[in-house]
């Protein structure tokens, strides 16, 4: 399905003093060394993420969903606030709300960090496995994690990084919110059943909006059921507005989304099966 999107009017921003609602997360992978392929850069050497802990997560008796977010190329480095300082302040007043109370995770990727390199096995060989470290210490910490539930987004270079994480990781994501990126169409048998809302501007001059068409084809030919919204924003951008969601669509699709249990799936193929078999009778 594609949809045009109509943008809205902007909220306030969010009060940086919520940053007391944050917990601060570093994390040491391992000593620096050096890049063997360029002496001059270091390979994850540090990286740090900020978490925002749902407003009543200590009440207890109730398990809450997880968002994952993946930033841009220009929000790198170590200060480990401009990922959650630029672009997200609806994702973040979202997920701080009662109606979409959840967990927001939100790594930093250093400056420095090239995609895919690293050589020693014994060092995440991808930004996908450092995600994916992060995340399970999380779900370490926080045991009130539905896993059921958790959900990946970004942008721009995120958007593209979104599509690497439902690649490598597929069952482990409910839903998936690409904006401005990409990702490899030969990867649609496994992304197809992920429920996937794809943004993006069709005026975009730094990552084309036929990466994002590209990727919709692909998923819809493998029999997926993929969404595409053409962001009406001039350039590259207009995902303030996307996380605002004034139109109050996004939210309630992605909450709603789940992994089905194990026993649900089966009792599915079980009747799937028993239909098939009276209609041959």
């Amino acid at each position: 399905m594609i949809c045009v999107w109509v943008a809205m009017p902007v909220f306030a921003a969010i009060d940086l003093d919520r940053s007391l609602d944050l917990e601060l997360k570093v994390k040491i992978i391992p000593e620096p060394r050096s890049n063997p392929r360029n002496p001059n850069v270091n390979l994850y050497t540090r990286f740090k993420y900020r978490l925002f802990v749902p407003p009543d997560h200590e009440e207890g008796g109730r398990k809450f969903p997880l968002v994952l977010f993946l930033h841009g190329a220009g929000e790198r480095g170590d200060d480990n606030l401009a990922q959650v300082t630029h672009h997200i302040d609806g994702l973040i007043e979202a997920t701080q709300s009662q109606a979409y109370s959840a967990y927001l995770l939100a790594p930093q990727l250093p400056a420095n960090n090239p995609r895919d390199t690293n050589e020693n096995p014994d060092l995440p060989q991808s930004n996908d496995e450092l995600f994916k470290r992060i995340l399970d210490t999380v779900l370490s910490d926080y045991e009130d994690v539905d896993t059921s539930r958790i959900y990946v987004t970004g942008l721009s270079l995120g958007g593209f990084g979104t599509f690497d994480m439902i690649a490598e990781f597929p069952d482990l994501f409910a839903a998936s919110v690409p904006l401005s990126g990409g990702g490899d169409p030969r990867t649609a048998e496994i992304i197809k059943d992920v429920p996937l809302w794809i943004f993006h501007s069709r005026t975009d001059n730094v990552v084309p909006f036929v990466l994002s068409q590209i990727m919709f084809d692909a998923v819809t030919a493998a029999e997926g059921d993929p969404m595409l919204t053409e962001m009406p924003f001039e350039g590259h951008g207009g995902w303030d507005a996307v996380y605002r969601d004034e139109n109050h669509e996004l939210y309630p699709w992605l909450f709603r989304q789940s992994i089905p249990e194990p026993s649900t799936i089966a009792c599915l193929a079980g009747f799937l099966c028993l239909s098939v078999i009276r209609r041959r009778r």
